[in-house]
């Protein structure tokens, strides 16, 4: 008999979860019957076991299991695909609790070769048990799988990949678990395949690693990972370029590891990536900042263009030892070469750099200080924008007359002074122009002057410009600058 919805009185007393009524009606049947009843498949290509563990209640599973006598049903009823290709087992993986989900694993399929097979069907996602678990992330769930997979089927079922290329690694990343998961699913891959599965990339070209996200396991996913390649590599020399060619591996954007973690402000990570490496590992870090993405942006660069979401998201104090970081992390006669670096667009890290210190402008003058000086010049010539100026254009207009003389202070050659101060724009307007339009502060303009004390002849004509534009100084500032030339 059914109701107007189609439901016979045993699914009305399952969905309804009355455990009772259930038990009245098996105590009506005879144990084949109750076996049938409990295996057969409805026009939704669902059996009343189906509908039990939808309620997640699990007396009423372990009810229907019970009552399971013939292994052929249990193995059928197992192994049968519903409407989106999953069996059973998946619909169980997916909702049950992991006491009851191995009570249904094992009372249907009591054959563990039969058994290790079924775990590895895929559903029209192309997901087996495994990938399952990790979606749901239970780690119990998992470790029921893991124990209930043959050995010579356990790589098989570790590599498969799902309908987005995706492994159980690449879920694990993805959905959150804890290291001790992944540490626990890492122990079960062949030592001699884990590079290449911790490697291996889904359909936007991302290894597994590229999914870690900004949390505190993070940290310890992330060391278990490489502790897990350090136990299978040979030597600290393989372990290391074992490391490189995880971390040199790019997404179909471009985008390396590095660039992530710079991309979602980790610095934990970042240190731990730098890390592995020691000084005289100075060219594998060189390549590894050397990356561009399709952009031709560089890690640094995604420093310099952090978005404003994202500062707000980790805090100032964060944003600002992710700077000193990564900074730290270069080798410092490498610094300027990558400051330098022109993306598509033609601009370098530095010249996004100004947009990144807008509200603590000084920032400019650290990070030129971690410069060599000889190198300063190179890097202070950098064009900031599509009207060529540097950012001594942009300090002489915003009138930030005290940074721009800390900056030339940090140019040591007096020539290369003169060269920056006279590097014009689109508009053919240099440094020393824009001080004329915008004016400056008397006695900045004395300090600015005695920056070029072994010049007396740029001296006269600073002091002939700025006086044919009216910034005649006060009589104590003329005495002043007397004093100092």
């Amino acid at each position: 008999m059914q109701d107007d919805k189609g439901w016979s009185i045993f699914k009305w007393a399952i969905i309804k979860q009355d455990i009772n009524l259930i038990k009245t009606i098996f105590s009506f049947l005879q144990d084949v019957d109750k076996s049938f009843l409990v295996t057969r498949i409805d026009q939704f290509k669902r059996s009343y076991l189906h509908y039990a563990i939808h309620t997640r209640n699990n007396e009423i599973v372990k009810l229907l299991l019970d009552q399971c006598i013939f292994e052929n049903d249990q193995t059928n009823l197992a192994l049968k695909e519903g409407v989106s290709g999953q069996t059973v087992l998946h619909f169980g993986a997916n909702i049950l609790d992991a006491e009851t989900f191995e009570v249904l694993l094992v009372k249907l399929l009591p054959n563990k070769f039969v058994r290790s097979k079924a775990i590895q069907k895929l559903d029209n996602l192309n997901q087996t048990l495994l990938h399952k678990a990790l979606i749901r992330s239970d780690i119990n769930i998992l470790k029921i799988i893991m124990r209930n997979i043959l050995s010579e089927d356990m790589q098989k079922c570790l590599f498969a990949k799902d309908i987005e290329d995706k492994t159980a690694l690449h879920l694990a990343m993805l959905n959150g678990l804890s290291d001790s998961c992944v540490s626990f699913l890492l122990s079960a891959v062949n030592p001699k395949d884990l590079k290449s599965y911790v490697r291996m990339e889904d359909k936007t070209g991302r290894a597994a690693i590229h999914y870690l996200s900004y949390e505190k396991d993070t940290l310890n996913k992330l060391i278990c990972l490489f502790q897990k390649v350090k136990s299978c590599s040979k030597d600290d020399f393989t372990y290391k370029q074992n490391i490189m060619d995880i971390l040199l591996d790019c997404d179909d954007l471009g985008r390396s590891f590095l660039h992530k973690v710079i991309l979602i402000g980790d610095s934990f990570s970042l240190k731990v990536i730098f890390d592995q490496f020691d000084e005289k590992d100075e060219e594998k870090k060189s390549m590894l900042l050397n990356l561009q993405d399709v952009n031709g942006k560089t890690a640094l660069h995604y420093l310099f263009t952090m978005s404003s979401e994202i500062k707000s998201k980790i805090g100032l104090d964060e944003v600002v030892n992710l700077f000193e970081n990564f900074l730290s992390f270069i080798p410092e006669k490498y610094i300027a070469y990558f400051l330098s670096i022109k993306d598509k667009s033609g601009n370098s890290p530095f010249s996004y750099s100004f947009r990144f210190f807008q509200k603590d402008i000084r920032g400019i003058l650290r990070l030129l200080n971690k410069v060599p000086p000889s190198d300063r010049r190179a890097v202070l010539e950098a064009r900031l924008d599509e009207m060529d100026n540097t950012i001594l254009h942009y300090l002489a207009r915003m009138n930030q007359e005290r940074l721009l003389i800390e900056i030339l202070k940090c140019v040591l050659n007096i020539n290369d002074k003169k060269h920056l101060l006279e590097l014009v724009n689109e508009k053919k307007a240099s440094i020393i122009d824009l001080i004329q339009q915008y004016g400056i502060l008397d006695m900045r303009l004395v300090e600015f002057i005695a920056l070029f004390p072994e010049d007396r002849a740029f001296q006269e004509m600073l002091e002939k410009k700025l006086f044919a534009f009216g910034y005649l100084f006060d009589e104590d500032a003329a005495n002043s600058l007397n004093q100092i030339v």
